[in-house]
């Protein structure tokens, strides 16, 4: 197998792809998510590093760092994220004696100029649309594998500041009959989490459908 060469610049501009191993759904789970989002502010406070935008999808992240000046180590802070993350994951481990959590590698590419970053900006907002996340809401998706999707959504939303687009997912969730005590529970630890106490009192307040 060749070897790949990653290019390293001091106060670099990248783009990263960071994916779970075998794809697996791991990031869509609300304490996942509170867990990673404390880990990147832990590395950012330790290593500093800029996050320009991110998007958190169940099996994947994109995302565009800064580096400091003098600096060019995103692997050592990437390898902080991760294994910090898999800390709190119970799963087997495979011959590396690594637990599957992540892929061994990820996806870098140095951003050259402006237009080069503004190319990625766009790619990263249209992710989550392309694989259905932000579209409209089709009752059919929880027939399949997005069986947390309005947990995704409501996620998604808090971790970019979104609160004017939360309402129509909350709405969802709370009357989605299938969701449990429990996953409401997380719900509304995740918007505790992010400061809207006004948002996690109205959620308790309305009656569970049955």
């Amino acid at each position: 197998m060749s070897e790949y060469l990653r290019l390293y610049r001091q106060q670099g501009w990248y783009f990263f792809t960071v994916v779970t191993y075998n794809r697996e759904k791991i990031l869509i789970q609300p304490d996942n998510l509170i867990r990673l989002r404390q880990l990147f502010s832990y590395v950012m406070k330790k290593l500093p590093f800029k996050i320009d935008v991110v998007v958190i999808l169940p099996d994947h992240i994109h995302c565009i760092w800064r580096l400091p000046l003098d600096d060019d180590d995103f692997s050592t802070r990437w390898r902080l994220i991760k294994r910090y993350f898999s800390i709190g994951i119970n799963t087997s481990l495979t011959k590396r004696a690594e637990k599957k959590v992540w892929q061994r590698r990820f996806w870098e590419h140095l951003l050259r100029n402006e237009k080069d970053w503004r190319t990625h900006i766009d790619y990263i907002h249209y992710n989550p649309v392309k694989i259905d996340i932000c579209k409209s809401f089709q009752p059919a998706l929880y027939k399949k594998e997005h069986f947390y999707f309005d947990d995704f959504l409501i996620d998604w939303y808090l971790f970019h500041q979104e609160k004017e687009k939360l309402n129509e997912p909350l709405t969802r969730f709370k009357e989605n009959p299938v969701k449990s005590i429990d996953s409401m529970l997380l719900i509304l630890k995740i918007l505790l989490f992010y400061g809207h106490t006004d948002l996690a009192v109205r959620l308790a307040e309305k009656p569970l459908n049955q």
